[in-house]
């Protein structure tokens, strides 16, 4: 009994200081990363954010053996996949082409690092729905490396949801939008688009080109990150005079929608139109509006208001098709 009791103690001494060896180790992670963000970014002459990739400082010289390859072959894959059924590959084809005419990706000049895979998510039908393309960030290569193994994925800044809903619930008029196409408008510095390259041609009668991605990215661990802490960097730039918008920019924003109330319909007014302004100067837009009072809505076309409000019992709200290869 006497010798039990030491080796007990002694195993969870242990676990005790690898679990603070861990966390130590998490919070050093999270410090590096914050480092290399506010080391970095910058914003262009029109106000948006160029923001880097985290990437961790032993992964800096990596160059992804194989990737190209890798990615050839799981484009060619995606191609066959889509000639089976023409709406979608109609529809990956609208998607890919207003990336392009919207300035998120473009021609690479010269031949890329990391190439990144990419497939459709959508909900319900693609015929009738609009389909979202994520870029598969975690593909390993034939060095057994991905882009999302070697950056940071930073601190958590996701407010948690509850907490936004009963701050949002406490005014009696309030309002939601959605920050469209977030990730797209903010931009990744050239430097680091070598590890954004994919390949892409609307037909198999066209040539395969490359391209790389101007902006951030779907599927890129640090995407969440980069985005939330952007507009974290907004508020504290922009908005010393403006609490209410502060407040909305860094407490009320879940993912991409912001949940924001007032008290009297003038406060929340003021606020709409400051919110709006602020996120226009980064090049950040409000779609899918809602409110519980139609002063606030007034001026906010019908195509930018939320169209149709599920129901919890909707056999449809859960709904999203998956079309991995």
């Amino acid at each position: 009994m006497i010798n039990i009791k030491p080796q007990r103690t002694v195993k969870y001494a242990n676990v005790a200081n690898g679990s603070t060896h861990w966390s130590n180790q998490k919070a050093c992670a999270k410090c590096k990363c914050e480092t290399i963000y506010l080391s970095e970014r910058m914003r262009d002459e029109s106000g948006r954010f160029m923001v880097p990739l985290p990437f961790i400082e032993s992964c800096k010289q990596e160059r992804f053996l194989g990737s190209r390859q890798m990615a050839l072959r799981s484009f060619q894959n995606l191609e066959r996949k889509l000639q089976t059924n023409p709406s979608l590959h109609q529809a990956y084809s609208v998607f890919m082409s207003d990336y392009e005419s919207l300035g998120h990706k473009s021609i690479a000049p010269s031949p890329g690092d990391y190439f990144i895979p990419h497939h459709p998510v959508f909900k319900g039908d693609a015929t009738t729905n609009k389909i979202l393309v994520v870029f598969v960030a975690s593909a390993t290569t034939s060095s057994n490396r991905s882009l999302n193994q070697c950056l940071f994925t930073g601190p958590k800044l996701r407010k948690d949801i509850v907490d936004i809903l009963l701050r949002f619930r406490v005014h009696q008029f309030a309002f939601t939008a959605d920050v469209c196409k977030m990730y797209q408008q903010i931009l990744v510095l050239s430097q680091y688009r070598k590890c954004q390259h994919i390949f892409w041609r609307a037909s198999p009668l066209d040539e395969i080109k490359e391209y790389l991605l101007t902006t951030v990215a779907y599927g890129v661990n640090c995407a969440p990150y980069l985005a939330l802490r952007v507009l974290k960097d907004l508020a504290k730039i922009c908005c010393k005079e403006l609490s209410g918008v502060k407040q909305a920019l860094t407490h009320q924003t879940y993912v991409y929608d912001i949940y924001v109330g007032a008290d009297s319909i003038d406060q929340l007014l003021m606020l709409k139109y400051y919110l709006t302004y602020i996120l226009s100067t980064s090049g950040f837009e409000l779609k899918k509006w809602s409110s519980n009072d139609p002063q606030i809505l007034a001026f906010i076309p019908q195509k930018d208001r939320v169209q149709r409000i599920l129901q919890f019992d909707d056999p449809e709200a859960g709904l999203v098709n998956r079309f991995f290869f």
